[in-house]
């Protein structure tokens, strides 16, 4: 077993390469064109490289320290790049879903307490979706009342959305918890 001494020396604080931006950006935009500039405004991205690789939002004032201190953690992670694409976190998703305005399926009331139990939802659990929703697009799931409550991945037939597959929900945490109990 390696020493917290040795565990800490092997991280590595950067930020991201023009490619890795990029990828991010790109992400970001699947959601709607504005929401990069929206989310991003007044924070800096920072990767965290130990066994993978996490981007931090960091509030620009921060950065310094960041640059400095080389911190445990800092900031949200917001997501994780794994090859050539990137995920975002459940707290990433959150900041995302407040902008975003495509790639969105509305759950009603009973749709939305069963996704967040970690399962899949179909026919009048879903009230509304966005247009530009196709086959197997991984979309941001919101309650009636435009709650984030994660991320899907939706089924359409016939330009309809008829399951949304739960990908990961905020109640995914609580569940993790409880099963190491």
């Amino acid at each position: 077993m390696q020493s917290l001494e040795n565990q800490s020396s092997k991280r590595i604080w950067r930020r991201p390469t023009k490619r890795e931006g990029e990828i991010i950006i790109s992400k970001l935009e699947y959601f709607g064109e504005d929401v990069p500039k929206k989310v991003l405004v007044g924070h800096d991205m920072y990767v965290l490289e130990i066994f993978r690789r996490e981007v931090h939002l960091v509030k620009r004032e921060l950065s310094k320290a960041i640059e400095v201190f080389k911190p445990y953690s800092a900031g949200i992670t917001f997501g994780e790049l794994k090859g050539r694409t990137f995920m975002l976190s459940l707290a990433g998703g959150y900041l995302v879903a407040r902008y975003a305005t495509r790639k969105r399926v509305m759950l009603d009331k009973e749709g939305s307490i069963k996704f967040i139990y970690g399962k899949d939802v179909e026919g009048p659990d879903i009230d509304d979706w966005d247009e530009d929703i196709e086959d197997n697009d991984v979309v941001i799931v919101l309650s009636d009342k435009g709650e984030f409550l994660g991320f899907g991945k939706a089924i359409v037939r016939n330009l309809r959305v008829i399951k949304v597959e739960n990908i990961v929900d905020i109640g995914w945490y609580l569940r993790s918890e409880m099963n190491e109990i």
